[in-house]
């Protein structure tokens, strides 16, 4: 148990035997959700406001702001999992939905940067939603590593993280 409490701290914790489970970095979630929810609220406060702005009331609410990106962002981190396993990878899509895929069903692997966030698109041959497997994770070493040895020799899966970490 104090093992897995260990694991789960550096962001990895083996479930069963030969899945690893692995979570998404909280500061890039954080740096980004901030910095959206700023601008939006900024933009909608300059609207309403025809450009004049109550500095202490701006400054309380931009305080709020950064709480709620930090409560979402840490919400994400705690969701959000992948997790490699013998057969397959388990992410989630666009939508956020989880969904499990296995190493022979996966023809194609793309890099995307989505608002500052980079994630590793998982294309499959039978379904339009790819898998959106964060690259800012938690102990990348370690993921790279098992993501490099669990698919089979040839999948496009392991040959992205093998040539990209070695």
């Amino acid at each position: 148990m104090l093992v897995i409490a260990a694991l789960a701290k550096v962001g990895i914790y083996k479930t069963v035997q030969n899945s690893y489970t692995f979570k998404m970095r909280a500061l890039p979630l954080f740096v980004c959700i901030s910095i959206i929810a700023t601008l939006i609220f900024t933009g909608f406060i300059v609207v309403e406001n025809d450009a004049s702005i109550n500095w202490n009331a701006y400054v309380v609410a931009l305080v709020s702001v950064v709480v709620f990106s930090m409560a979402w962002s840490f919400f994400m981190v705690l969701y959000y999992k992948t997790t490699l396993k013998n057969e397959g990878v388990k992410s989630f899509n666009f939508w956020g939905k989880s969904r499990f895929v296995e190493w022979e069903n996966i023809s194609k692997v793309k890099p995307v940067n989505f608002l500052g966030l980079k994630y590793l698109r998982v294309f499959t041959g039978n379904s339009g939603l790819a898998l959106w497997v964060p690259l800012f994770i938690k102990n990348i070493e370690s993921f790279a590593k098992q993501a490099s040895t669990l698919p089979p020799e040839g999948n496009v899966f392991r040959e992205y993280y093998t040539k990209q970490y070695g």
